[in-house]
């Protein structure tokens, strides 16, 4: 528990001090949300808790998998390519559409 609040303080620092560009505070967020959910997932669980391996041989695992993986490409295109070219073609709506692809997969699987 020590070991997460001390990497969450420095990434709240990293946040504040690092980050020039604002444009990527959304993106760093974002990614940091995700680690968490599954570092947490991932490091609490004990190597043989049926609770973690259930988590991972659900019948919707690949379907989860699929939609974490195109939220995460929209979240990292939805800053470097926003003005260029993504937002002409929705934008910020393809990261709440996959989202919510993400969120109705992972509640499947529970």
């Amino acid at each position: 528990l020590a070991a997460g609040v001390a990497v969450w303080i420095g990434f709240v620092i990293y946040y504040v001090f690092g980050i020039k560009e604002k444009v990527y505070a959304l993106t760093y967020i974002n990614v940091t949300i995700f680690l968490s959910i599954f570092g947490a997932r991932t490091l609490l669980l004990k190597k043989n808790d049926e609770k973690r391996l259930g988590f991972y041989m659900g019948p919707s695992v690949l379907a989860t998998v699929i939609a974490a993986t195109a939220n995460i490409v929209v979240m990292i295109f939805e800053p470097l390519a926003c003005k260029d070219w993504f937002a002409s073609v929705g934008g910020h709506i393809w990261f709440d559409v996959t989202l919510w692809l993400f969120m109705m997969s992972v509640m499947a699987s529970n």
